[in-house]
């Protein structure tokens, strides 16, 4: 690795590491309150963790908060989202419209699986169907925010994105 390479990577690092302890401490009134609304509006945990694929394909679990009922992978569309998917809870709603279910993925940040601005982590199954051309995104951290989530999130097409 270059020196100037090694050099960009410790900026970045300490970047979201900087940005990351920032964000959580501005955010920690809105954390506590939307972990009320959350167990408020249903049962089961304030956060998740489902496994996803990082740098070079390592698995990492991404801190999220919870947005739909208990054992929703097993129900109606799996992995999947519906614009009036059932699954959502009413709080999850308004924490997907604005990207609030993402923040808890600052502790990743910090913690160094994830990067404030990179590709969006993806699900194995995901990457198992990758092209050639989709897998260079497994060359970087994964990021809570990136072209994917100001271009449309889930309503973009791979060719959009790559």
């Amino acid at each position: 690795m270059l020196k100037s390479e090694s050099l960009g990577l410790a900026s970045k690092r300490l970047l979201d590491l900087g940005v990351g302890l920032i964000l959580l401490l501005l955010l920690f009134i809105p954390f506590i309150l939307i972990s009320i609304a959350i167990k408020i509006d249903s049962r089961g945990p304030v956060f998740i963790r489902m496994q996803r694929i990082g740098k070079n394909g390592k698995p990492f679990y991404p801190f999220k908060f919870r947005t739909m009922i208990v054992g929703a992978v097993d129900q109606g569309l799996g992995y999947e989202i519906s614009d009036d998917d059932y699954r959502i809870t009413r709080i999850g709603k308004i924490l997907r419209d604005w990207s609030l279910d993402e923040l808890p993925q600052l502790l990743n940040a910090i913690k160094g699986d994830m990067s404030i601005v990179g590709p969006r982590p993806t699900f194995a199954y995901q990457v198992e169907s990758y092209s050639s051309r989709q897998r260079k995104r497994l060359l970087m951290k994964p990021g809570i925010t990136g072209l994917a989530l100001i271009n449309g999130r889930n309503r973009i097409s791979w060719a959009c994105l790559l």
